[in-house]
């Protein structure tokens, strides 16, 4: 609560075109943090389905593809 007090004490002495600048500044960092959010949920899900998808493969024979050379045709 000592960081809330404390800005808002220093908030109340600015001008009221500062104090606008302050409110277009806390909308920003309020995306970004739904931003930073929604980027680590997406992380997760992506290593969840990747863990599942690899998780059916432990027990696969993949010795015919260790001596395979790969040809690229475009």
């Amino acid at each position: 609560m000592f960081n809330q007090d404390l800005i808002i004490k220093k908030i109340n002495v600015l001008p009221e075109h500062f104090q606008e600048e302050i409110m277009h500044y806390i909308d920003y960092l309020q995306m970004k943090n739904v931003e930073e959010k929604t980027r680590a949920e997406l992380c997760r899900m992506n290593d969840f389905s990747l863990q599942r998808a690899l998780s059916d493969m432990e027990d696969e024979d993949t010795s015919a593809f260790q001596n395979v050379t790969f040809i690229e045709k475009y």
